[in-house]
């Protein structure tokens, strides 16, 4: 896992705006980056222009400067030849387009914002358009309730008076570590955090009562601490009206990373790169350059690009949600076979199932991810739109479904990708089909071919002795090409249970069955609701997208 994520690293500078106005500002767009006539060495060609050796050796020499802000004492990871080379030539692309257009990098301006603000200005969203986005993003406009904490280190000379922790010796020992310090101490606001525990005392309970309070914290340092929670923000959900102008830059920013990527797609995919300089032992594929930038996918921008292994069609259709009194029946009896041994008599009740409402629902079409998304593509996301990362304790492989994320994390991936998650109806529609299929794969049972699931393998007490499915955690992507739905969708059953839209207060509805569950959870009807911050590792997701005017080829 730490190759993997020093690696992702590696290439987090230049997938952010600040590397291009680092690149104009060093004199490396407009100037070394020019037509193969130069009489400069080159590192390579893309079409019609080159990249020069010298450009290439100063953004070299750029990312091997330090880090601002960085006082962790970790070593910096330097990004690789092939990032370097990756970024000059989106940068050259973007050149070539800006000439077609008329219009210059000049000023110290990059041609990534100079082209923004071009596409920008065409754009008007209506009240409509607006509105949509925002009842879309509503996650993005709601605030928890929060607290806002100060913290100061005693001076060894003040820590005997550390016992009174009243609020007026709290800031006369701050005042003493000030003045010990020689103003080069900056204590003061170190952020709004949500009510619940300090990231730093995990036995700790701050809850809005305990604004003007004061704690006195002994750090691992061995140094004493105080620290006190200082404002109270009381949790809100914000209005249309009010947020009105973040909505038209949301939605003029999301329309102008698609039109960027569709512009390095359409230039990428008529580009050839030839590397000239033999001391770099790779090639580089201007397609898969584009990929690392943010916006929709590149299936929906180009369907040449789809194929089966990408997205499934499911035609729209009405069917009922919801588990019938048969499937009831069933799940109770499986119920009392495997759990109820472990959890005691009663656990296995048939109420606990019958929350599952049936209802006749009807779906518009819609196209669905083939498998959850991946630890290694949730990667790509983070480095490209510096997201926050997955917990450093989770070693994810690139072949294995990503969890550890919150709804937040999930939509965003899926803007990001230009889809959006499913809603709860959407995905037990894509389960079940038209038909009402009992499972994923039909009304057959789950056996440890069709699904991971809670088997003989599990730790958990309500394992089932009965099947082998060959894993006691997650298993890699498209394990069980058994329990595939009829169109083609896997792990719908089993695996990670995935988030999809539907919220319902502070919960949103979870679908599918994992590994840690019984075998009765696998069934397309089961649905349960976990809080929206929930980072789970038994959670992940998969995206969907409306149909477009043009439909990926592989699509079914």
């Amino acid at each position: 896992m730490t190759g993997r994520r020093h690696q992702a690293s590696r290439s987090r500078i230049f997938r952010s705006g600040v590397l291009a106005g680092a690149l104009a500002a060093l004199g490396l767009i407009g100037c070394d980056v020019s037509d193969r006539d130069t009489d400069q060495p080159i590192v390579a060609t893309v079409g019609s222009s080159s990249i020069s050796k010298e450009s290439f050796d100063r953004l070299s020499d750029l990312s091997r400067h330090t880090r601002p802000f960085d006082s962790s004492g970790d070593e910096f990871d330097l990004p690789t030849p092939r990032d370097i080379l990756a970024e000059l030539v989106k940068e050259v692309l973007l050149i070539q387009e800006l000439e077609t257009r008329g219009l210059s990098a000049d000023g110290g301006k990059s041609p990534r914002d100079v082209l923004a603000a071009d596409l920008g200005r065409g754009l008007d969203p209506t009240t409509a358009d607006l509105e949509r986005w925002f009842e879309a993003n509503k996650l993005r406009f709601s605030r928890k309730a929060q607290l806002r904490f100060l913290n100061v280190t005693l001076p060894l000379e003040n820590e005997h008076k550390a016992g009174d922790t009243s609020t007026g010796n709290f800031f006369a020992l701050c005042e003493a570590a000030d003045s010990a310090a020689a103003g080069t101490l900056q204590w003061g606001d170190i952020g709004w955090l949500q009510t619940g525990h300090a990231p730093w005392w995990p036995r700790t309970q701050w809850t809005p009562a305990a604004v003007g309070t004061t704690r006195l914290i002994d750090w691992p340092d061995g140094r004493r601490h105080l620290t006190r929670a200082m404002h109270f923000r009381p949790p809100a959900q914000f209005l249309f009206e009010q947020v009105v102008n973040h909505c038209r830059r949301g939605i003029t920013t999301e329309a102008v990373q698609a039109e960027i990527r569709r512009i390095l797609l359409r230039r990428a995919q008529g580009t050839s790169i030839v590397i000239v300089d033999e001391t770099l032992d790779f090639e580089l594929d201007p397609v898969s350059i584009v990929r690392t930038e943010p916006g929709p996918a590149l299936e929906t921008l180009d369907p040449a690009l789809g194929d089966a292994t990408t997205m499934v069609r499911i035609a729209g259709g009405a069917f009922t949600t919801g588990s019938t009194d048969a499937e009831i029946d069933e799940r109770v009896r499986i119920c009392r076979q495997y759990v109820e041994p472990a959890l005691g008599e009663g656990s296995c009740a048939r109420w606990n199932y019958e929350d599952e409402i049936q209802r006749r629902v009807t779906v518009e079409s819609f196209f669905m991810d083939r498998t959850e998304v991946s630890w290694e593509d949730y990667q790509v996301f983070v480095e490209a739109t510096r997201h926050r990362p997955l917990p450093e304790f989770w070693s994810g492989e690139p072949s294995f479904p990503v969890a550890h994320v919150s709804m937040e994390d999930a939509q965003s991936y899926c803007r990001w990708r230009g889809k959006r998650l499913p809603t709860a109806y959407e995905w037990e529609f894509a389960a079940r089909g038209v038909e009402g299929r009992r499972y994923p794969w039909g009304n057959d049972s789950p056996d440890g071919t069709r699904a991971n699931f809670c088997d003989i393998n599990c730790p958990k007490p309500w394992h089932n002795f009965d099947h082998d499915d060959g894993f006691a955690g997650p298993a890699p992507i498209g394990s069980f090409p058994a329990g595939a739905t009829p169109e083609g969708l896997l792990d719908m059953g089993g695996n990670l249970r995935e988030w999809t839209a539907t919220i319902e207060g502070e919960k949103a509805d979870v679908k599918g069955g994992g590994f840690f569950n019984a075998i009765d959870d696998l069934i397309a009807a089961d649905v349960r609701r976990n809080r929206l911050e929930v980072r789970d590792p038994t959670v992940g997701f998969r995206c969907v997208r409306d149909p477009q005017a043009h439909e990926p080829s592989g699509g079914q």
